[in-house]
């Protein structure tokens, strides 16, 4: 089988976590079909592209200017897209360069199939769906790591500022709109949990089938460092620090969950580890210096390996965060809100605690400083958790008997 893939941005390094989903299940695809993978990329994203990956049969990508997120000419951006039907982040990746090239890809020609292998065209991430070219003949799949319009619906429940308030409320509505018409012209919409599936179905009426593609996890690069001490009171945030959810989150914790955690724990040390810090997130550290931002490192463990407690304190998302069975893997206990580690399948007390308001998170995160044998013990029963049941070999697997079941479906000549 031959899988067309199509995505936003050059997957490695995967410093994010929706390069690393893409980047893992990609890695182990390539046991089974050949992956053509096509997408815009900054020169930094691209930074040299080898002549061969480990993710990747072919490579062929289109340049694409870097967007700064600030200042004057990035809002004006935003205002001159406001007045589309298309979402400004599918606006933002339009591509007349990835539409034409897809049937010379395929070895499609006047509309007849004529690649010597079956092909599944995948759209990765919504942002992408807009360079889809339909007059393909070869099944075409949406793999949504989120539900787009509940990620903006909550930038507008948790927004004070009555302009950006106004913006985002317009923006989710319109996201909402382009979603639902965008997974209905797939054969197949793929989710990260059962919660994404059920969403897409009951409140954005998708008619398209939905499936669930699991969260997975490295457990062989994490597992080492169960055995290592980490500092005690350090707590560790990881993630994408150029990305509103986790911009939102950590000022939140820091203003309203830190304090109350120092004044019962004095010694306690915050670790925030992630790509492109913006402004603000530097100004955090500057203002308290038990606060250490650590910028686009090229390797998390470190980090992790010296975490008392890992902390996920997230108030808007959707899909599934990654870096939470990462920290289970590694053997480190976590604290998150509710919509931190939604639809992942942990169990609140026993793989994971979980709180939502500031004085809950913070004594939870207490509870487990003040109780080594208490965090130990919950960090043994995650890792068990996850290293039996989501290692990315298994969860590939399914990812591509869906992607084969699909094209059989579609094109039952290709039938052994």
């Amino acid at each position: 089988m031959h899988i067309l893939w199509l995505k936003s941005d050059y997957v490695d390094p995967p410093d994010t976590g929706g390069k690393l989903r893409t980047y893992h299940l990609l890695k182990n695809l390539r046991q089974w079909c050949d992956v053509t993978y096509v997408s815009v990329c900054t020169p930094r994203e691209a930074n040299g592209q080898p002549k061969a990956t480990p993710w990747a049969s072919r490579i062929v990508t289109f340049p694409r200017e870097e967007e700064r997120k600030a200042g004057a000419a990035f809002y004006a951006k935003v205002l001159a897209r406001a007045f589309s039907t298309k979402p400004f982040v599918v606006q933002k990746y339009a591509s007349r360069e990835i539409r034409d090239c897809q049937r010379g890809l395929c070895g499609a020609q006047n509309g007849s199939a004529t690649h010597d292998q079956d092909t599944v065209v995948v759209c990765d991430f919504l942002e992408m769906s807009g360079n889809v070219d339909w007059s393909l003949p070869w099944p075409k799949v949406l793999f949504q790591h989120n539900v787009e319009s509940v990620i903006w619906r909550r930038y507008f429940e948790n927004e004070s500022n009555p302009l950006k308030r106004a913006y985002f409320w317009y923006e989710q509505a319109r996201l909402r709109r382009f979603e639902r018409a965008a997974c209905n012209r797939f054969d197949l919409v793929l989710a990260v949990s059962p919660q994404d599936r059920d969403v897409f179905r009951r409140d954005l009426g998708v008619r398209t089938p939905v499936d669930v593609i699991d969260t997975g996890v490295d457990v062989d690069y994490f597992e080492t460092l169960r055995g290592a001490a980490p500092v005690p009171g350090r707590l560790l945030f990881l993630g994408s620090l150029d990305w509103m959810p986790n911009i939102d989150g950590l000022h939140w914790f820091v203003r309203e969950v830190y304090p109350r955690i120092k004044s019962r724990h004095p010694a306690t040390s915050l670790d925030v580890v992630g790509r492109r810090p913006v402004a603000s997130i530097d100004k955090l550290a500057a203002s308290d210096s038990s606060i250490h931002v650590h910028a686009d490192v090229p390797d998390v463990r470190p980090h992790l390996a010296a975490a008392d407690v890992f902390v996920v304190p997230l108030r808007i998302g959707s899909g599934t965060r990654l870096k939470i069975f990462e920290g289970m893997a590694a053997g480190r206990p976590a604290v998150s809100t509710t919509i931190g580690a939604e639809g992942l399948p942990v169990e609140n007390g026993r793989h994971i605690l979980l709180a939502d308001a500031a004085e809950a998170f913070a004594d939870s995160v207490v509870s487990l400083l003040e109780n080594p044998p208490r965090k130990h013990e919950m960090a043994e029963e995650a890792f068990r958790f996850v290293a039996q049941n989501h290692g990315w070999q298994s969860v590939s697997r399914k990812f591509y008997e869906q992607c084969r079941t699909l094209s059989l479906q579609t094109r039952p000549e290709l039938k052994p």
